[in-house]
């Protein structure tokens, strides 16, 4: 039976809404969903959302859970950029814990650790305890600091701890460069599109036996 393979792509701040004055500017649908839709299988589905409409149970049902066609048949994937990294990374495990199969999350340069982003921010207060097949990790370390980077690092730049991701990997880009930490190769030789491409394909030649 052929499975539904499914990746949603979640925008951070002033991505898919407005934020304060700023945005929507669309970065993660335009330069990170729309390229991968260009080189993924074409029947591999994709959904872009912003990192509030992930935000609490009812819009996990809304949003999420109502693309979902079969829970035993469905491979979710995540991709979460800024405060979408880390709302995407507690996605995966409440997805996870409901029964549902996350096979590779990639969080790009994730943001949320200071607690007064939360307290302005559709985003949870915990610290993510992400499960999935495969996580990786892209966070930013650039020479010189430019305004993005700066409201990034003040909403606390979460960078988990190495052992509990299969791919971390530190970038000099910015903050905002989002397409890079996506689409460039890291250590291993593949991008982070790279690695979820191999994925999926490997997942159409050998899907689980369920």
């Amino acid at each position: 039976m052929t499975k539904q393979i499914i990746t949603f792509f979640i925008g951070g701040a002033a991505d898919a809404s407005r934020y304060f004055g700023a945005g929507p500017n669309f970065i993660v649908r335009d330069y990170v969903k729309i390229p991968f839709d260009e080189i993924a299988p074409s029947h591999c589905e994709s959904v872009y959302l912003g990192y509030d409409d992930i935000y609490g149970q009812k819009n996990i049902q809304n949003n999420i859970l109502s693309c979902i066609t079969n829970k035993q048949q469905t491979l979710i994937n995540i991709v979460g950029f800024s405060l979408g990294g880390w709302n995407a990374a507690h996605l995966s495990e409440i997805l996870t814990n409901q029964g549902y199969t996350v096979g590779v999350l990639i969080t790009l340069d994730p943001v949320g650790v200071n607690s007064g982003v939360a307290l302005i921010s559709k985003i949870y207060w915990n610290y993510p305890n992400p499960k999935a097949n495969h996580w990786i990790n892209v966070f930013t370390n650039p020479t010189r600091l430019t305004p993005d980077d700066l409201v990034a690092r003040a909403g606390g730049q979460w960078i988990p701890p190495e052992d509990k991701v299969h791919i971390f990997q530190e970038m000099p880009h910015h903050h905002r460069e989002v397409w890079k930490l996506f689409g460039e190769p890291l250590d291993q030789g593949l991008s982070a599109a790279g690695h979820l491409l191999q994925f999926i394909n490997l997942h159409l030649v050998n899907p689980p036996q369920v």
